[in-house]
């Protein structure tokens, strides 16, 4: 019986996936998830519950709603934590260029 049962299981088509073999290199959405959704539809279907030609159109959908944008106080923050100097050069730069800065004690 034990025999019978070990020799009807399914065998695996592959150890790792073709598809899953460079997500480590490159990524899952860079290179896994364009590759299905160009070749793989079946894993495609898996990744995401919808087939390509219904990802198109929710993408569709979804593209004409307004995108986040960076402001220039953003900007100033974002050079602010980045700088190894500290404050001081920062609200010197911001004060050449003209911002008001009012920073808390």
């Amino acid at each position: 019986m034990y025999l019978y049962l070990k020799r009807c299981r399914n065998r695996r088509r592959w150890w790792i996936k073709p598809i899953n073999r460079t997500r480590n290199n490159l990524g899952f959405f860079n290179n896994q998830f364009k590759e299905a959704y160009e070749t793989d539809h079946e894993e495609f279907f898996n990744m995401t519950r919808m087939t390509p030609v219904q990802y198109d159109h929710l993408c569709h959908l979804v593209k004409p709603l307004p995108t986040l944008h960076t402001s220039v106080q953003r900007d100033t923050l974002r050079k602010y934590f980045m700088t190894n100097t500290g404050a001081v050069d920062w609200q010197f730069d911001c004060a050449l260029k003209g911002y008001n800065i009012n920073i808390p004690l």
